[in-house]
């Protein structure tokens, strides 16, 4: 079907985001699940649409979408019956845009950061959350 939503993921990715939003925009979609302990995600097959090899891709229409924010993005642009984003001459589209973008830009930085115990740089100010 020319029209379906496919989501390549993992349980344990950010995909949960995307799968989040295909549920919020209400349209029919499918999963394919990638196992990461195989390394299906770098796999020639799964390459051709992600030459990253990251979760989360989404495939529709033969466009293919990466990126947690740009799949969101995607989705709610694609699907304004949902109600999830301002129109593109809405003012308020600038700040949706910003947060929907700060979280992948700034918080998930700071985030892995923490979480390796990663030292503070010499600039602290050369980080997107510095």
């Amino acid at each position: 079907m020319a029209d379906e939503l496919v989501l390549y993921t993992n349980p344990m990715s950010r995909g949960r985001i995307a799968h989040w939003m295909l549920e919020e925009v209400g349209q029919p979609y499918r999963i394919e699940i990638l196992d990461f302990t195989k390394l299906e995600q770098k796999q020639p097959e799964f390459l051709k649409l992600n030459p990253m090899g990251k979760v989360p891709t989404l495939v529709h229409r033969g466009v293919v979408i990466t990126e947690a924010g740009a799949i969101c993005t995607y989705l709610a642009d694609v699907f304004p019956e949902a109600g999830l984003a301002p129109d593109p001459k809405d003012p308020a589209r600038g700040t949706y845009l910003r947060w929907m973008f700060f979280g992948a830009g700034c918080i998930e930085a700071a985030l892995v950061d923490r979480m390796f115990s990663r030292p503070m740089p010499d600039r602290p100010g050369a980080l997107g959350y510095g």
